[in-house]
């Protein structure tokens, strides 16, 4: 049904999907978009959007719980939503804007500085670099060089 297996039987053999699925510690609707990526020659993004999706927001989200001057939970939100928008740039989809962040992030002097600058947790996106160094690890080798639409995985 999700697309790992031929069939939903024993005589069911494994797909590309499923082969990828095994290798990688994301949902499933992640391994396809990985998929995709590979499909169109993006797949460095596909796999930075992977790894966004699958941690927490790297955006600080103001809580009412935490931030109790209403003023000043207001200011935090709105602080929120322009950091989003700035890295979204009109294009209205969270894991573009993700991608977006992270290569300015990786531009960027990496300090705490300019993550409050931005609205964002040092330690998520430290969490998220790990992650996407991890995955690519993971996801780049399954390739065979030589044969650009196989994956190198018997």
């Amino acid at each position: 049904e999700v697309g790992a297996l031929t069939r939903n039987d024993e005589e069911a053999e494994v797909t590309e999907l499923g082969r990828v699925a095994v290798h990688t510690p994301v949902d499933l609707p992640l391994v396809k978009l990985i998929l995709l990526g590979r499909a169109f020659g993006c797949v460095n993004d596909a796999v930075v959007m992977a790894a966004a999706l699958s941690l927490q927001d790297v955006f600080l989200m103001p809580s009412r719980v935490f931030v109790r001057n209403l003023r000043d939970f207001c200011q935090d939100l709105a602080g929120n939503y322009a950091a989003r928008a700035y890295f979204d740039n009109g294009m209205y989809s969270e894991p573009l804007g993700f991608l977006a962040f992270y290569s300015v992030w990786l531009q960027s002097t990496k300090q705490p500085t300019w993550c409050k600058r931005h609205s964002v947790s040092i330690a998520r996106v430290k969490q998220l670099d790990m992650f996407v160094t991890d995955l690519t690890q993971r996801v780049l080798p399954l390739y065979d060089a030589t044969q650009k639409d196989r994956l190198a995985v018997d």
